[in-house]
């Protein structure tokens, strides 16, 4: 046939023929083209008269097949119907492949067709091998059928003739280790890191950033407001941005970070504007043994002293106050830098306005006993003053605490108010004149001045 010629029908059809495939081997890889694809079977076109058959397995794989793709099978039946598979076919595998790998430290991907006595049988490149239970995954595995069918890569731990054992674990632990070294790249001091709250307890949060690192997000640290537990404010599961405040190793030298939410979020102290005398409303939290706290704005409390428990002079029954009870303060001093506020109830430093003038009787309380007489507190109105020790007849200290017990109430005469407002009283019905003498025998010398806390009602100007 000349270069001029078109060949004909009869001679195309004869090449055709000449090159097609007359045979296969058993677990010889083929490559060829998907021509159709049905419920049950995929045909592939392998270059022979008919086409090799692949039956559905179920494998996830075979899903993404479609009509037209190129595809590499093994045969798994020659003969009148060439039957092929996705995966090598076992005991006609390439053990020079998987010794290769062995020696490049390279891994090789499998398929896990069964699981046996001590471990799994996994097929690479058509060789069956070997997998201990304990190389499979990182936890404790304890039935394994969810892992047949998978295809995973493996490490080849050993090759020896034919007798292959590799690991799935040896690649998930250096995995681990690369992204353990990524995450602790990321922690240092003043980094903002997003994590997922673990654990909760009720010092504080435990936020997991990946590759088993962890912190701990103290109940101090969650918000500016005071936080009683963390489960108030979070959830397990709930990713969470923090601040990096330190990084430090423990007794046992594992990496300690702590970290803060609060220092994200804004300072509450920036929008306050505190003055001095300035009345607020606040919300009472909690008592202590020396006042009361009250919450003036989220995450920030100020305290009422015990001392400044009063209004006008008059000391107020702390029962009169319940948690979560509104009120009025005043602020009576407050440090930004150390974030502390002093709070008193308005009128703390009033002086008592009482109605009496010398000669009004009364109905008044013992409060105390001192040295110098009788403290009484009236109970219509806020004077309170004493009945000088030298005005009750044949008086002693022990005979007063009998005389005159603590809370028992009285009748008694106001006989006078000095120039600070301190109040003088007398037993009514008592009407004994007390003169200079008497006045001068009770004081008897300096010393007795200074130590008497009424020595003002008896100094003459």
């Amino acid at each position: 046939m000349t270069e001029e010629q078109e060949p004909s029908f009869e001679e195309l059809l004869r090449q055709s023929e000449e090159s097609r495939r007359t045979r296969v081997e058993m677990g010889e890889a083929i490559e060829g083209t998907v021509v159709l694809v049905t419920a049950e079977t995929m045909h592939i076109d392998i270059g022979m008269r008919s086409e090799a058959v692949l039956y559905r397995t179920g494998d996830e794989r075979e899903a993404e097949i479609k009509s037209g793709d190129t595809l590499k099978v093994f045969v798994v039946q020659p003969g009148m119907e060439v039957k092929v598979a996705l995966d090598p076919v076992v005991g006609f595998g390439d053990m020079e492949r998987i010794s290769a790998a062995f020696q490049a430290g390279e891994p090789l991907e499998g398929k896990v067709i069964a699981r046996n006595k001590g471990g799994f049988d996994v097929n690479i490149a058509g060789v069956r091998c070997f997998c201990p239970i304990s190389q499979m995954a990182m936890a404790r595995i304890e039935d394994g059928s969810e892992f047949v069918g998978k295809i995973l890569p493996f490490k080849i731990q050993e090759c020896q003739d034919k007798n292959v054992v590799v690991s799935h674990r040896a690649l998930l632990e250096e995995e681990r280790d690369r992204e353990l070294e990524q995450v602790k790249a990321q922690i240092q001091p003043g980094a903002r890191l997003t994590g997922q709250v673990v654990k909760m307890e009720s010092f504080g949060a435990f936020i997991d950033f990946g590759a088993r690192v962890q912190g701990l997000l103290h109940v101090s640290e969650c918000a500016h407001q005071r936080v009683n537990h963390p489960q108030d404010l979070f959830q397990i599961g709930q990713e969470l941005e923090v601040l990096v405040q330190s990084v430090e190793l423990d007794a046992r030298g594992r990496d300690r970070i702590s970290l803060s939410r609060k220092a994200l979020l804004p300072d509450p102290w920036n929008e306050l504007n505190l003055e001095k005398d300035q009345v607020r409303k606040g919300v009472i939290t909690r008592k202590v043994d020396f006042g009361w706290f009250v919450e003036l704005a989220p995450g920030i409390e100020g305290l009422i002293p015990g001392r400044y428990l009063r209004s006008a002079g008059q000391k107020l029954e702390e029962a009169e106050f319940n948690e979560g009870q509104e009120l009025e303060v005043v602020v009576v001093d407050f440090d930004s830098r150390q974030r502390q506020i002093t709070l008193a109830i308005p009128g703390w430093d009033e002086k008592p306005a009482s109605a009496l003038k010398p000669g009004d009787t009364v109905k008044a309380k013992v409060v105390k006993i001192i040295p110098a007489g009788v403290l009484i507190q009236a109970l219509e109105d806020p004077a309170r003053g004493l009945i000088p020790k030298h005005t009750l007849q044949g008086a002693t200290f022990k005979s007063l605490e009998k005389q005159f017990p603590i809370d028992g109430e009285i009748q008694a005469v106001l006989e006078a108010i000095d120039e600070q407002g301190r109040y003088n009283f007398r037993i009514r019905g008592d009407e004994e004149f007390v003169d200079d003498k008497t006045i001068q025998q009770y004081v008897s010398s300096d010393a007795d001045m200074k130590h008497n806390p009424f020595a003002a009602f008896f100094k003459k100007d």
